[in-house]
């Protein structure tokens, strides 16, 4: 495992288009039209919906930016302006969804059934028996609206990744999954309501400041058992994302990893003066340490094999 994870004691990630190729979200909407294939409206009018309320608010974030109070704002405290505000955007959103009725009555089995159906980005599995071996525990933050597909493919690729290996069997927790959740009845069926956990950036955020707050509570009643045994503490938490949602989470962690060239992050990274460097010419002697700085170093990989 690359040298940049060997102190790192938590290991969270998105997961759409950062674990997965594609956006599993029309996965999440496809379970519902497959029980109900004459359904209407189709899975386009949310989409656009959803598409033209984020327009407006982020046009409506620009407007006020000009504001007497907005005019000493950094840009990193507008990129946090923007994503507390987008609970607006997410939640319309939801609630046009639950009074659709869409997913009401749908089996949570096909939901579970589009698992065979989410493609994971190369070296994902590899990286994920990698981090299982070191007893590295690992956190899946989604915005996704369904932590049962979320964890169906976790539990999937967690038993073919560890079967047969003995050295694994003390590995018998999957990845933890924080993500927006289905109402389910006792019957199994989804009621077409949704319960929050992660809506937008800032949520990310918050997440992983709580993460690591318990992580440095761990490290402390552990330290001393570490320090007897001669043992470096490990403690540092890594995050890895794609997208701008991911930015703030990415900046949080001591450790921030972007995956893949997303230009929006990219351009959203420079214009708040963080530095982002290619993982293959960091350059690392040492493994970073826990930063303070909130303008810190970002890293890039195309690959998760970048970090094997």
């Amino acid at each position: 495992m690359h040298e940049i994870l060997k102190d790192v004691a938590l290991f969270v990630t998105d997961f759409d288009e950062t674990i997965t190729t594609e956006d599993s979200m029309e996965l999440v909407g496809a379970a519902a039209y497959k029980h109900k294939p004459e359904f209407s409206p189709r899975w386009d009018f949310f989409a656009n919906a959803y598409a033209a309320d984020f327009k407006d608010h982020c046009s409506g974030q620009n407007n006020d930016s000009t504001d007497s109070s907005c005019i000493s704002e950094t840009t990193l405290e507008r990129e946090e302006r923007l994503q507390r505000g987008m609970h607006v955007v997410e939640d319309k959103s939801v609630r046009r969804v639950e009074a659709s009725g869409l997913f009401c009555g749908v089996p949570l089995e096909r939901m579970l059934d589009q698992a065979v159906n989410v493609k994971v980005r190369d070296g994902w599995w590899q990286l994920y028996r990698q981090l299982s071996a070191r007893k590295v525990s690992v956190v899946i933050a989604s915005v996704n609206w369904s932590a049962e597909l979320i964890g169906e493919v976790m539990r999937r690729g967690h038993t073919s990744a560890l079967s047969g290996d003995s050295e694994n069997e003390y590995c018998v927790e999957c990845a933890r999954v924080f993500a927006n959740e289905m109402e389910i009845d006792k019957n199994g069926q989804f009621t077409g309501r949704m319960k929050s956990v992660l809506r937008t950036g800032a949520d990310k955020q918050l997440l992983l400041r709580e993460l690591k707050g318990t992580l440095a509570g761990e490290n402390v009643t552990q330290s001393a058992a570490d320090n007897a045994h001669g043992e470096t503490q490990r403690g540092l938490v890594c995050y890895c994302g794609d997208s701008g949602t991911d930015f703030l989470a990415l900046l949080e962690a001591d450790i921030g990893i972007i995956v893949g060239r997303r230009a929006s992050l990219l351009s959203k990274a420079k214009d708040c003066g963080v530095d982002v460097v290619p993982l293959r010419e960091a350059g690392l002697s040492t493994p970073p340490q826990r930063e303070t700085d909130v303008n810190k170093r970002l890293y890039l990989i195309e690959s998760w094999s970048e970090l094997l």
